[in-house]
């Protein structure tokens, strides 16, 4: 079981906070949503659509030039350029130029942009090269932190469902059929026998997620909205307009504790059958293996508890090993909308 903890669990012991690399000539380009900032000392993107150039990697046209913080005059568009140097950090722990192979150092302003956020990318100075793999993950979860929260509370105000659930959860769920909450108890694992009214399944319902916040935070991850019709044809989660976004400006996702540890597992590398998979969940359920970290909080989360995760995985240099948020980080921000940083304070 240890050999798998140490192939899935790449993260971080301990804080390196480094300033953000200033610069006159700073240019800014769009990158999955986020903005990023390319620090060098003559960067300049052409204006408009430049149908000479191909992207290296993908070949499709590049709207506007990318200056390397290198000595290459290759193109490439955000996309590759981003994928390639996260490809480069998760193979070798360090982000290299896919051409020359120069190490590019990456950090990221949260403030930047009207608070959208920006990459910066730079040469590596000297002393860099001693940065541990696991300082650069931390260091960059760090300086996204602010962003996050931001993003956590946009989320919890724009909902439709997510703060009136969890302060009326039973007035929430009024207008829904018995057999419909019936359903819902039984997706979050519970047993409605015995139950009459609604009053008794929400009931069960709220114990069995540990409370109104929890409910609807499970319910607003299954994409329940108030005029939903029906909770028996629910699954296929939030719309795009509703999901909680990373700060790479992927969609996060709701995952059970088990489900993420599968996934973590399946993407290390190890070749397995579904049931050795599931055998060595098994395993790590009950020795209760912390496998999984809040890229906000800095916790070590419980194998049994939800996490939201980002789509986007490994492939961008923002959050190289993946990103998580744990559901006390969501339930803090995003349903009872405190303004405080405590979460960042922790790391």
């Amino acid at each position: 079981m240890e050999s798998f903890l140490t192939v899935v669990q790449c993260r971080r012991d301990a804080a390196a906070s480094r300033p953000l690399p200033t610069d006159d000539a700073l240019a800014t380009l769009e990158l999955h949503g986020a903005v990023c900032q390319i620090g060098a000392e003559d960067n300049q993107l052409g204006s408009g659509t430049s149908h000479d150039e191909e992207c290296v990697i993908c070949f499709d046209a590049i709207a506007e030039r990318l200056v390397l913080p290198c000595e290459c005059r290759v193109s490439y568009c955000l996309g590759c350029w981003d994928r390639a140097l996260a490809a480069s950090f998760n193979s070798s722990g360090r982000a290299r130029c896919p051409t020359c192979r120069t190490p590019v150092r990456v950090n990221f302003d949260p403030e930047a942009a009207g608070g959208r956020g920006r990459l910066v990318f730079s040469a590596e100075n000297e002393g860099d090269e001693s940065e541990e793999r696991s300082d650069v993950v931390n260091r960059l979860a760090e300086q996204a932190a602010p962003l996050m929260t931001r993003l956590l509370r946009l989320h919890g105000e724009t909902h439709p469902l997510l703060r009136p659930m969890a302060r009326d959860p039973a007035g929430s769920l009024a207008s829904r059929p018995v057999s419909h909450l019936k359903a819902l108890l039984q997706h979050v694992g519970g047993d409605p026998a015995g139950c009459v009214v609604k009053a008794d399944i929400i009931d069960r319902l709220l114990l069995r997620v540990g409370g109104a916040p929890q409910l609807a935070a499970e319910c607003a991850a299954l994409g329940l909205r108030p005029d939903s019709p029906d909770i028996l044809e629910l699954g296929g989660g939030s719309t795009n307009s509703l999901c909680l976004r990373c700060v790479c400006g992927g969609n996060m996702k709701r995952l059970s504790g088990r489900a993420r540890c599968r996934q973590l597992i399946s993407g290390s590398g190890q070749q397995l059958e579904p049931q050795v998979l599931e055998f060595w969940l098994d395993q790590l359920m009950r020795a209760g293996s912390r496998m999984v970290v809040c890229d906000l909080c800095d916790e070590h989360l419980s194998p049994d508890a939800p996490v939201y995760t980002c789509g986007n995985e490994d492939s961008t240099i923002l959050h190289p090993t993946t990103y998580d948020c744990c559901e006390s980080c969501y339930v803090r921000y995003a349903v009872e909308g405190r303004e405080d940083n405590l979460a960042t304070a922790r790391r």
